[in-house]
């Protein structure tokens, strides 16, 4: 969903309103938790697996640091690839 509501909107769009960009910041900390949650060996070795785990504690406790375009960005071009990753080691 986070991927789908970032990339749908132009980025001033995106930007200024809140219920999207609140609901996508969620998004990613939500995944951010469960990146922690997996076994070293459920991670594939190709993504940035501490930064991932690490960018919940970002839109927690930096969030006056994090900005709509950051958050739109990592949505729209890190997020399918760790989309892929998940559905891969869930398909083993």
């Amino acid at each position: 969903m986070a991927h789908r509501w970032a990339a749908e909107v132009e980025a001033a769009v995106f930007a200024a309103d809140p219920m999207r960009y609140h609901a996508t910041v969620r998004c990613l900390e939500i995944v951010s938790e469960a990146a922690r949650r997996l076994s070293p060996d459920e991670r594939s070795a190709d993504l940035p697996w501490r930064a991932i785990m690490d960018s919940g504690n970002a839109y927690r406790h930096a969030y006056h640091q994090i900005t709509p375009t950051r958050v739109r960005y990592t949505a729209i071009a890190d997020l399918p690839a760790l989309i892929a990753a998940a559905e891969a080691s869930l398909a083993r």
